[in-house]
């Protein structure tokens, strides 16, 4: 019996974490003779920040597309993206908040 279960993954690494879980049930199942869709009661859920998702050089296929949740629309790129985070602080904090973690730039589409 297949009992409920929802796997969460936030950010890159957290999508490279559900995509290998569900590759994983997905074998295990088909290696027990399972004949039907992936199933319903397993749900996963990716979130990150980029709109659409990517393999990112990662081997498991991505999760569907009802499975993912990009929080950027497409048409926003990162530099807006940063001047929104930044803007929504005092000048006299973001400097001390954001540095050290948040890059000038970004190579990755969002």
């Amino acid at each position: 019996m297949l009992g409920p279960m929802i796997f969460i993954g936030v950010g890159g690494s957290g999508g490279n974490t559900v995509r290998s879980i569900r590759e994983f049930l997905w074998q295990k199942l088909v290696s027990e003779g399972w004949e039907g869709e992936f199933p319903e009661c397993w749900q996963t859920l990716w979130i990150d920040t980029i709109s659409q998702q990517g393999r990112g050089g990662y081997a498991a296929p991505l999760v569907p597309d009802n499975s993912y949740l990009g929080l950027v629309a497409g048409s926003v790129n990162y530099p807006v993206v940063a001047k929104n985070i930044q803007s929504s602080m005092p000048d006299n904090q973001w400097v001390e908040a954001l540095s050290g973690w948040m890059p000038a730039s970004s190579p990755v589409p969002i």
